[in-house]
């Protein structure tokens, strides 16, 4: 289904830029509203010691993504560096 619907990606952002005045390359299209919070958690700059807060409310895979950029932010600040 979702190959399909790519299929049409670039015209459908080329209509929106028109409508709204930029760039199709501006426009990001997401599938569904998980995978645009998911993009969204994942481009966060976070650095030690932020916090997030999160709702138990939240859908479980929102709340799997913020685990998931904690622990690739954490893996990420706690490689050596070399010089």
């Amino acid at each position: 289904m979702w190959s399909h619907l790519d299929l049409g990606l670039p015209e459908t952002k080329a209509e929106l830029a028109e409508l709204i005045d930029c760039d199709p390359g501006e426009i990001a299209l997401n599938r569904n509203s998980t995978e645009g919070l998911c993009t969204a958690i994942f481009g966060i700059p976070l650095a030690a010691g932020d916090q997030v807060v999160i709702s138990p409310w939240d859908y479980p895979s929102v709340r799997a993504a913020w685990c998931g950029a904690r622990s690739a932010r954490a893996s990420r600040s706690s490689r050596p560096t070399t010089t």
